[in-house]
């Protein structure tokens, strides 16, 4: 996957079903530059990752990143740490 750069970004009428992600989420993001994460009307369901198998952000450099998150439904995600190092969390 290509990596993008995006200071603001929005997730709107989305479907994200049955994925599986190596390592971390769905929708992965670090904010070492500030900035949003809006998601509307999304459904993030049967998704699995190694951790934070729904979204893992990450705010780098005491950034701060507003999170704003409505009409959106989280089910049946499931996260599983694969090593020594990480706890899962979804």
């Amino acid at each position: 996957m290509k990596h993008t750069i995006a200071r603001n970004v929005v997730l709107r009428n989305c479907n994200i079903i049955n994925n599986y992600a190596y390592t971390a989420g769905v929708f992965r993001a670090s904010y070492d530059l500030g900035g949003s994460l809006t998601i509307e009307n999304c459904k993030f369901d049967n998704n699995n990752a190694r951790y934070a198998s729904g979204i893992y952000l990450t705010a780098e450099n005491n950034q701060v990143v507003t999170i704003d998150i409505t009409n959106s439904l989280f089910t049946n995600n499931v996260s599983k740490d694969r090593s020594s190092t990480y706890k899962g969390y979804t």
